[in-house]
């Protein structure tokens, strides 16, 4: 009987034989059914595209693919491995390793991607060679194809907590396959370059026309990458956690979404290398163009805080040289609430900490806005001062003594109790203690940074003091990061 094992490319095989023959239930096929399914899976990789396509996933020795297999040796190869659940014959005394059913067949490279060939006792017990599996999950596991894309020359398929992400990416991907089986010309099909990029793209997809319209992502996703091609047989696995799931699925509110949307732009990268092209030149497409915000969301946790830096300051900065030669403000971007969620949902920091960062941020813009004080403005961004002997911590703290100092000079001028921007208690709690993310201080100046240019610029400060970025270069930051 078929049925799900949480082995990906078993799950994805049934998957996509579910999809064929459009019911829910994988213990409801038949064997008469699954003698169908195989009819047609032999008929779709003797075409072009998957003549070639299958030769990153299995040998020459497969009979799919091997030109020199005589006939009757081929027909005798694809009954076992494509028919073997129609052979009623006693089982032999092993389980298969997939779903623990009685096994019928010993598999080996040739059939299932990345395992040894025949005649390799490498890894395996009491010196047997080969893989025992029944003949349903063989028969799946010849499925999976159908349900992965070849990007970057490689096998790429995903594989979830959730069964029925498993079915819908498999269901997108057999789609685009079945059109790609009517070519003639095998280069005509159309293959991704950008493995995570597409993976992100798909997924925005499939979220939109989930079956369940009220329900959530639940669970991890993976994305495999392999081939088993030659002496190069090789495997990569891109793991987005269930924060991140979360997280992504969050930003596609409609409170979070303008702002997603203006991060995934700012994150195609259209270009081609080593040619000269403008961004608008062409539409970004995922097939074809890398989205370095879809790269990196792969990165998270543990690479939170340059994605911070990359993808939510950066472009922070970008809208604000833009609202400096007068180009309208966009209220409802949210940079500073998308951080609070990567920070304290993905990252875990304690949100207590996350409030005393924007408390402090609020005070630095009453300051600003009171002062007008370009110069803070002007070092608090970029840091450190290149010629200095000083290093860039020292820099900092004394850019921020100095600061108080000044205040307090002004004050005592015209007679009034200082107003300072920072205490003692904001300097600890927002630059110095960060120990658990394994951060420094630099991740409070950017989280401070990121909430007072986006509350300057909805009030358009930076267009009515445009002095105070003067050399002030988001560019520039971003080769930094």
């Amino acid at each position: 009987m078929l049925q799900f094992t949480d082995h990906p490319m078993v799950d994805v095989g049934v998957a996509v034989i579910l999809d064929h023959f459009e019911t829910e239930h994988p213990a409801v096929l038949t064997d008469s059914q699954l003698k169908a399914f195989a009819e047609y899976l032999e008929r779709a990789y003797q075409t072009p595209y998957f003549a070639s396509y299958l030769s990153v996933l299995f040998t020459q020795n497969s009979a799919y693919i091997n030109p020199t297999m005589k006939e009757e040796n081929r027909r005798q190869e694809l009954d076992k491995v494509l028919y073997g659940y129609l052979d009623k014959q006693a089982e032999n005394p092993y389980s298969c390793v997939f779903c623990g059913k009685p096994a019928r067949f010993r598999a080996f490279r040739q059939h299932i991607p990345l395992i040894t060939g025949v005649g390799i006792i490498n890894f395996f017990p009491s010196r047997r060679v080969g893989v025992e599996i029944c003949p349903y999950c063989l028969l799946a596991i010849q499925a999976f194809p159908l349900g992965s894309l070849k990007v970057a020359g490689r096998t790429f398929f995903v594989h979830a907590d959730d069964v029925e992400l498993i079915r819908k990416f498999a269901r997108k991907f057999k789609q685009r396959n079945e059109q790609n089986l009517l070519l003639q010309d095998v280069k005509g099909g159309i293959d991704g370059k950008y493995a995570k990029t597409l993976f992100l793209d798909q997924l925005l997809e499939v979220q939109k026309d989930r079956r369940r319209p009220a329900s959530h992502l639940a669970g991890s996703i993976t994305v495999y990458h392999l081939t088993n091609y030659g002496t190069n047989a090789d495997i990569e696995m891109y793991h987005l956690p269930s924060q991140v799931v979360t997280l992504i699925e969050e930003l596609q509110t409609a409170s979070y979404l303008p702002t997603w949307n203006q991060m995934v732009r700012d994150g195609w990268r259209v270009i081609p290398s080593g040619k000269k092209k403008q961004m608008d030149e062409e539409e970004p497409n995922a097939f074809f163009h890398k989205n370095e915000l879809y790269e990196d969301l792969f990165g998270l946790p543990e690479n939170f805080r340059d994605f911070i830096r990359k993808h939510i300051l950066v472009g922070m900065e970008k809208r604000v040289n833009q609202s400096r030669k007068g180009e309208p403000i966009t209220d409802e971007l949210r940079y500073w609430e998308v951080t609070e969620r990567i920070v304290g949902g993905v990252a875990q920091v304690n949100l207590d900490r996350v409030e005393q960062t924007r408390k402090l941020a609020d005070k630095i813009v009453d300051y600003l806005k009171a002062s007008n004080d370009h110069r803070f403005y002007r070092q608090f961004f970029n840091g450190s001062d290149r010629n200095s002997h000083r290093s860039e911590y020292e820099q900092f703290r004394n850019l921020i003594i100095k600061t108080n100092d000044k205040v307090i000079r002004e004050a005592k001028k015209s007679g009034k109790a200082p107003e300072l921007p920072f205490t003692f208690d904001d300097f600890i709690q927002v630059f110095e203690q960060w120990d658990e993310t394994g951060s420094d201080w630099r991740l409070g100046r950017d989280l401070v940074l990121l909430r007072v240019m986006e509350r300057l610029y909805k009030e358009n400060w930076f267009y009515q003091n445009p002095e105070a970025i003067h050399n002030v270069d988001s560019e520039q930051r971003e080769e930094l990061v």
